[in-house]
């Protein structure tokens, strides 16, 4: 049968989408279940990174960056995160609109993703090509890889409190293997 269509590739310049459609083992309230990336070592963090998460946090008001820990991380609350969202009970709202709802801790707090139901989780982008690994934010272009430390990237929904991971999604690349010694 093949891919579905999907409208949000139609006159824009998206390179990537995650979806994630199933159903939880387990209850999960609201302000549990974040969405983002975490690493197990630091990261070179370049000069500017504050400014590009600025702009990202007008995007995503939930968004949480942590990038200069030992163990970095840039998450924010599932509710606020991806770009679609359906499932039982979810509001009927736009992506900006719920996100700004959704920032509110009370109004996560109200919400519960329940075991046995389906929801579906759409994430989507033109900032990061996951293919080169590069960036491109406005004129600005640059090779994520030499930032990770030899690190792939693990886009994860996860409970932090419980450091339990619901789905993760692992990207690799050619030049982060070769920064970690796996290829010449």
């Amino acid at each position: 049968a093949g891919a579905p269509h999907l409208d949000y590739w139609e006159g824009r310049q998206r390179v990537f989408a995650i979806i994630v459609r199933g159903e939880f083992k387990r209850e999960f309230n609201g302000n549990e279940l974040y969405f983002g990336s975490r690493f197990s070592g630091p990261l070179k963090v370049p000069f500017g990174a504050s400014v590009g998460i600025r702009f990202a946090k007008l995007i995503d008001p939930g968004l949480e960056a942590d990038l200069h820990s030992p163990t970095p991380s840039i998450i924010s609350p599932l509710l606020c995160s991806v770009n679609e969202l359906t499932g039982p009970e979810v509001p009927a709202m736009e992506s900006p609109a719920r996100r700004k709802f959704f920032k509110s801790e009370e109004h996560r707090g109200a919400f519960t993703f329940r075991p046995g139901a389906e929801y579906s989780f759409e994430a989507y982008g033109d900032v990061l090509d996951w293919n080169t690994f590069r960036l491109s934010i406005g004129p600005l272009r640059l090779s994520a890889a030499k930032y990770l430390n030899g690190q792939p990237v693990h886009m994860q929904i996860v409970a932090p409190e419980t450091d339990d991971v619901v789905v993760a999604v692992r990207f690799d690349h050619r030049s982060l293997q070769r920064a970690r010694g796996v290829l010449e």
